[in-house]
């Protein structure tokens, strides 16, 4: 469930150029100030994959193979992430165009940082609800 604070019209989408998100035709949105939940049957339905400076995880489809988004753990235990909504089809972002992003050469404290001004508080679980 993907939760905005203002319009998807008024939303930046990016397409990170690295050869995984190309591969993967990825169109990535955040919402500091929004949430997403991200939920699964079960554990097996998805796939985490660390690559690069291993500071996140990509959440894949098992089925599919589609990239959901990726999500950062936060020292608090909290998440924080970004989704896809490229590979997801997220009617609203049907069409907008994605500006193209390029984050090679960051070092890892900056990406920690940029990711914690633009990512958007995240939940995810897999598996059935115990309440």
């Amino acid at each position: 469930m993907l939760s905005l604070s203002r319009p998807a019209s008024e939303m930046r989408v990016r397409a990170c150029q690295c050869g995984f998100c190309r591969r993967h035709g990825t169109r990535t949105i955040a919402d500091p100030a929004g949430s997403v939940v991200i939920s699964t049957a079960s554990p097996d339905q998805i796939r985490r994959y660390r690559f690069g400076l291993r500071t996140a995880d990509y959440l894949l489809c098992a089925t599919c193979g589609s990239y959901i988004g990726a999500v950062q753990a936060e020292p608090d235990g909290r998440l924080i992430s970004v989704i896809n909504v490229g590979g997801l089809d997220v009617a609203e972002f049907s069409g907008v165009a994605a500006d193209p992003v390029v984050y090679d050469g960051e070092s890892i404290a900056d990406r920690l940082a940029r990711r914690r001004t633009y990512w958007m508080p995240a939940v995810v679980t897999e598996g059935p609800s115990r309440q």
